[in-house]
């Protein structure tokens, strides 16, 4: 499974003395450290694991300064800090729109962990819609039979019916298993209503797996 680690580190002190607050990241728990908060604010580290467990150990240190007052009282300050991990797919994909649809439910994609991607379509929210989904590898402008006449950028390989949740969403899965890459396919999403009849399509993509 390929991944991008993030980290993410903020910092701070409160007068009148300066402390100092880090943090460490050792990836795998091998003793090594990949990431120092005294050298970088942000790391974006691509991973591969799997499969089973990816370990990710932390190490946070605090240095305070102190000082005597007039009086013999000690003055001090305070410092904290925050380190954010984030594991994110990295799915070698890249999507681009490359027709524009007429009204239809828009259409989007993202990685995940499954090395491919989910095709997202929205507003599908209403009853009496009907959500499609064309998958193909060639583009192609046939105007559709029914009204208002929109076209289909894609040809179709798969057709499939969309299953919305109750935000009118509706999420595809798709893995691309690195023997069949590279592979480019395009798709696109249609909302088809019986009464009046109506077809409309949305903007139709182009999906590039590396």
């Amino acid at each position: 499974m390929r991944a991008i680690l993030q980290l993410r580190w903020t910092g701070s002190s409160s007068a009148p003395l300066q402390g100092t607050a880090s943090a460490r990241v050792d990836l795998n728990n091998d003793g090594s450290y990949e990431f120092d908060s005294a050298n970088t604010m942000s790391l974006d580290m691509p991973v591969q694991f799997g499969p089973g467990a990816l370990a990710v150990r932390t190490a946070t240190s605090c240095t305070m300064l102190t000082a005597l007052q007039n009086g013999g009282a000690f003055a001090g300050g305070s410092s904290s800090g925050a380190i954010t991990v984030r594991l994110v797919p990295d799915a070698g994909a890249s999507a681009q729109i490359y027709a524009p649809g007429c009204g239809g439910p828009p259409l989007s994609a993202r990685p995940n962990f499954g090395y491919g991607g989910d095709l997202l379509a929205t507003g599908l929210n209403s009853p009496n819609v009907t959500g499609l989904l064309a998958v193909g590898f060639a583009p192609q402008s046939l105007t559709l039979p029914v009204s208002p006449f929109c076209t289909l950028d894609t040809t179709i390989v798969a057709l499939m019916r969309l299953a919305p949740d109750a935000s009118g969403t509706a999420i595809v899965p798709l893995v691309v298993p690195a023997g069949v890459r590279p592979l480019n396919f395009r798709a696109q999403a249609a909302a088809f209503v019986a009464v009046p009849p109506s077809l409309v399509t949305g903007p139709a993509l182009l999906v590039q797996c590396q």
